[in-house]
Parts: structure tokens; C-alpha cells; sequence
């Protein structure tokens, strides 16, 4: 028989464990139910906004919902790809034939990685990839903000996520109410991003800002837009970092892309990135900045030649016929000139081979015409 001292140690350490462990568990399955972990496979149409609040769950949300959708024409880069939308793309027929896995691709080497789980079973028919010259800075580090979500059991990086939101429910109002209740869940919505400020994944896969920003980036300039990007190339900090060559390894991991796609039957077109004008001018006149991405721009042209892919290169937005008004900031460039921007990449004849059984030049301009504002083709 214990004696009464230990047994009342052992009954405080195990209450002491309950009374810690327990809350800890019930915030965890909270968030699971608003989708902001354990959130993947929804069966098509059952969501409409997925948004978690931290990006670094993007590659693997985007990874599996590809997969369940098996998309004929696949488009994949980094975030500034995220308003490549379905509907600018008649020729796919029903749900499931285009997806955006913007996002799941910042490093190459994550968008071979992508590519290569999803083309296991069902490859794309037509892969649409989005690169950024600095992509290839040897420079830059790849970290990215939040919980750490390297491949491992989805309870690691659920525990890691009820963690860093754990001030929230003191700083954040909004947040509070809706984890207590209090405040009312829109329907069709999952994760506290989507949840509380209206952003997040549509069903292809591509981006939604919430109408917050919308109203905030339709009362500045262009140059106002582009100010944090012309800051970042101007100080050579961040992904504009300064360097001379592009990254050997990085250059690497998109010739195995390439390859891998040959490989399984996918058609590739590739395009880089077009960047405000204003961005551009800074980067034309930073030498330590100008001369790398002038040798990203010379290799990736080599590199798809050399496979006989077309490769089209864009480096200012205006170049498309964007107007400084129709980007959300320096590198994010809104719907509409995601639209001028696939037309000019259809102006290639090798691109426009590719991708006729699904768009057209007419159909894009057509769209264009008829915009509602310059961020926005639709309401």
C-alpha cells in the first residue's frame, strides 16, 4: 500500500498534469475544428476560403489538395503565380482540371519536390511554372516565419502551431471571439486567416485578398505600392540580397524538374515573374543586384533551351501592358495582370501550342476588357 505522503505526490503530480495537459489538448482540437490544423483532404466544394494563419503549412496544404484534384494544367511557383485563376481557362472542363499550387514552390528544390509526389500517380498534362530570378540567389536563406514544418507527424507541427498562437487569444480581439465563440464563423471557411480576415486558398488554389487590403492598396500610388520591395532591393536585404551568379545547387534542382516532367509526360512553359516598374528601375540601377539577376535570366534561358521548352522572360510589369495601378505591391501582381501576363506568354508560339486546348489570347483579352477594377477581373 502507498503511504499517504507519496500517494498525495502522486495524486498533486497527476492533477498538476491534467490541469496542464488537458487545456493544451482541448486548444489543439479548437483549432482543428476551424481548420487551422489537421486540415487537410476537404472533399471538393465543402470549402470555399482555406487560410491558415501561418504560411509555412502552404506546401503541404497545397501538396495534398493537388493531389485529390489531379489537375490536367498545374501552375507552380512562389506566391507572386497565386492569381493564376480557373477561369482563365475555359478549355478546362469541371472541377479538378486546373489547380495553383502557388506558394508550395518558394525554393526550387520545393517545387521538385511537389512536383515529384504529385506526378507519382497522376502527372499533369501541362505544367505552367512561374520562376523568380531570386529564386537563385545563393545568398538567401529559405527560412520562412512561424512553427518549423519539416516532414513529420501532423501532431509535431499541430502542438507547434496551438503554441505560437497562444498570445493571440490575448492580443487578438477578434481571434479571442472567435476561438470562445463568441463571434459568428462564415460559412465555408477554414482556418483562423480565412476565419477572421476573409484570405486565403479559393478551390483551384489560388489567392484571395481580403477586402481590407483591397481597400488599402486602391488608395495608394504605384510607387506607394512598391515602396517595402524598392526598399528591400535598395538596401540589398532580403530576397534582394546582392550576389554575382546564380546558385549552382538551386540551377540543379530545376534541370531535375525539367527532367522529372519529361519524364512523366508533362509539357512544360515557363516564365519568369514580372516585377513593378519602379522595383525594376531599382534593381537596373543596383550593379550588385543587376548583374545577378541578369545571369538568373541568361541561365534559365539556356536551361529551358536547351530542352527545347519555352521559356518566356518578362521583367517589368508595364512590358505586359500593367498598369501600376493593377499590382498589390512590388512582386504581387493582381488578377488582371495575371490575365495580360498569360496573354503575352500565349504570344510565344512553342507557349501557345502548349496551352491552346485551354485558353486563348481573345479569351484573356476579352476578360480584360470587361474587368471591374484594376486588381480585379470579377466581383
Amino acid at each position: 500500500m502507498i503511504a499517504s505522503a507519496p500517494r498525495r505526490f502522486v495524486i498533486g503530480l497527476l492533477l498538476t498534469l491534467t490541469l496542464t495537459i488537458l487545456p493544451f489538448t482541448l486548444w489543439i482540437g479548437r483549432l482543428a475544428a476551424l481548420g487551422e490544423v489537421f486540415a487537410y483532404g476537404a472533399p471538393r466544394g465543402t470549402v470555399e476560403l482555406h487560410g491558415t494563419w501561418f504560411a509555412t503549412d502552404w506546401r503541404r496544404y497545397k501538396l495534398e489538395q493537388a493531389k485529390m484534384e489531379a489537375p490536367q494544367l498545374l501552375v507552380l511557383g512562389a506566391s507572386a503565380v497565386q492569381e493564376f485563376r480557373s477561369f482563365m481557362f475555359p478549355g478546362c472542363e469541371g472541377p479538378g482540371c486546373f489547380y495553383n499550387a502557388a506558394g508550395a514552390a518558394r525554393p526550387i528544390g520545393a517545387a521538385r519536390d511537389v512536383f515529384a509526389a504529385l506526378s507519382a500517380e497522376h502527372p499533369p498534362r501541362v505544367l505552367l511554372l512561374g520562376l523568380d530570378y531570386w529564386q537563385f540567389n545563393p545568398e538567401i536563406q529559405s527560412a520562412e516565419g512561424g512553427p518549423d514544418r519539416r516532414p513529420g507527424p501532423e501532431v509535431d507541427y499541430a502542438i507547434a502551431v496551438a503554441r505560437s498562437l497562444l498570445p493571440l487569444l490575448v492580443e487578438d480581439q477578434r481571434v479571442r471571439d472567435v476561438v470562445l465563440g463568441r463571434a459568428p464563423i462564415p460559412p465555408r471557411r477554414r482556418g483562423l486567416e480565412a476565419i477572421v480576415h476573409g484570405a486565403g486558398f479559393r478551390p483551384d488554389g489560388s489567392f484571395a485578398y481580403p477586402a481590407s487590403e483591397l481597400a488599402k492598396v486602391s488608395a495608394q500610388t504605384p510607387l506607394q505600392r512598391d515602396e517595402g520591395t524598392r526598399t528591400l532591393v535598395n538596401d540589398g536585404i532580403g530576397v534582394y540580397v546582392r550576389f554575382s551568379d546564380p546558385d549552382p545547387a538551386v540551377v540543379a534542382d530545376l534541370e531535375e524538374l525539367l527532367d522529372l516532367a519529361r519524364r512523366r509526360g508533362t509539357t512544360v512553359v515557363g516564365f519568369s515573374n514580372p516585377v513593378g516598374d519602379s522595383v525594376a528601375d531599382a534593381i537596373a540601377a543596383t550593379p550588385g543586384t543587376a548583374a545577378g539577376f541578369a545571369a538568373v535570366r541568361d541561365t534559365l534561358v539556356s536551361v529551358f533551351a536547351r530542352r527545347g521548352i519555352p521559356f518566356v522572360t518578362v521583367e517589368r510589369t508595364s512590358e505586359v501592358g500593367c498598369g501600376g495601378e493593377e499590382r498589390w505591391d512590388g512582386f504581387h501582381y493582381s488578377e488582371v495582370c495575371t490575365a495580360r501576363l498569360l496573354a503575352r506568354i500565349l504570344d510565344d508560339p512553342a507557349a501557345r501550342a502548349r496551352m491552346s486546348p485551354y485558353t486563348s489570347s481573345s479569351y484573356l483579352t476579352g476578360l480584360v476588357s470587361r474587368r471591374v477594377g484594376p486588381l480585379q477581373l470579377v466581383p
